[in-house]
C-alpha cells in the first residue's frame, strides 16, 4: 500500500552485434494519499541502422570554377578503413528518473519528473576530411585523389552526450453537467544535451585543426538543435454526449 518496486530484464540478440541484456527498476512510494514520490533506473541499447552502415553519397558542387566531389563514404567502404574508422558498434544508455505525482483536490492531476539520459558512443556523422591535407594517412589522401574525390565524411561512435530535462503535466476533468463534460491537460518539457567526449580515431587525430574538423562545431549546433529547450503543449476537449470538439496549442522554443 505504501511501497511499490518493480524490475525488468530484457535480452535481445541481433545477428550483427551479438546479445545484450537490459534491465530497468523503479519505485512509487505513498507519502500521503494524495502525493508519491517515484523514480526509475534503466540502461538502454540501440543498434546501427542500416542507413548509418549503408548510406553512401557522393555529391558535386562547383568550388573556383572547378568542379568538387564530396563523398559520405558507407561504414565497410575502403576510405572509411583508411581513415581508421572502425566498424559501427551499438549506443548504449544509463538512464535515471525521479519525480512526484499530486493530487490537491478532485479531478486534479500533477506531475514533475527530472531525468537524465547518458549516453556512450553515440553515432554522429563527422566533418569533411580533405584529400589535399599532407598531416593525414597517405594511403587515405591517395585513394581520394584516386577516385577524384576532394573531401569525405564518416559515420561514426564518436561521441558522449548527456541530456537533463523536467517534464511537467497537469490534467484537470470536471463535470460541467450530467452530459457534458471539460477536461484541460498542460505538458511541459524543458532540456538540455551536453557533449561529454569525443572519440576521434588516431588517424584523424594528427593534428588540433583535423581533431576539431572529426565533429566539429557545424555537427555539434546540429545534435544539440535535434530538440528544442523548451515545449509547451496546451488541450481542452469539451463533451456533450457523443460529440467532442477539442483546441491544440503547441509551442516549440527556439533551435
Amino acid at each position: 500500500d505504501v511501497l511499490l518496486v518493480t524490475g525488468a530484464l530484457r535480452g535481445e540478440h541481433y545477428s550483427d552485434f551479438g546479445s545484450v541484456l537490459t534491465y530497468k527498476t523503479s519505485f512509487r512510494y505513498k507519502l500521503t494519499d494524495n502525493f508519491n514520490f517515484r523514480g526509475s533506473f534503466s540502461t538502454g541499447y540501440r543498434a546501427p541502422s542500416l542507413q548509418q552502415k549503408y548510406f553512401s553519397n557522393t555529391l558535386t558542387n562547383f568550388s573556383q570554377g572547378q568542379l568538387v566531389q564530396s563523398r559520405v563514404a558507407r561504414n565497410d567502404d575502403p576510405i572509411t578503413k583508411l581513415a581508421g574508422i572502425p566498424s559501427l558498434k551499438q549506443e548504449t544508455s544509463v538512464n535515471k528518473s525521479l519525480g512526484f505525482t499530486w493530487k490537491p483536490f478532485k479531478n486534479f492531476n500533477f506531475t514533475v519528473d527530472g531525468y537524465q539520459i547518458e549516453m556512450k558512443d553515440r553515432i554522429v556523422l563527422s566533418g569533411l576530411f580533405n584529400a589535399s591535407d599532407a598531416s593525414l594517412p597517405i594511403a587515405f589522401t591517395s585513394k581520394l585523389n584516386a577516385m577524384g574525390v576532394a573531401t569525405a565524411q564518416f559515420f561514426s561512435n564518436a561521441v558522449n552526450t548527456t541530456n537533463t530535462g523536467v517534464d511537467i503535466v497537469a490534467d484537470y476533468s470536471i463535470k460541467t453537467s450530467t452530459t457534458t463534460k471539460l477536461k484541460l491537460l498542460l505538458v511541459a518539457n524543458f532540456q538540455g544535451i551536453t557533449i561529454d567526449d569525443i572519440h576521434v580515431p588516431t588517424a584523424l587525430n594528427t593534428n588540433a585543426y583535423n581533431a576539431s574538423t572529426f565533429f566539429n562545431d557545424r555537427e555539434q549546433y546540429f545534435l544539440k538543435a535535434s530538440a528544442p529547450e523548451s515545449k509547451y503543449s496546451f488541450s481542452a476537449d469539451f463533451a456533450a454526449k457523443k460529440f467532442t470538439v477539442g483546441a491544440r496549442l503547441t509551442y516549440f522554443g527556439n533551435v
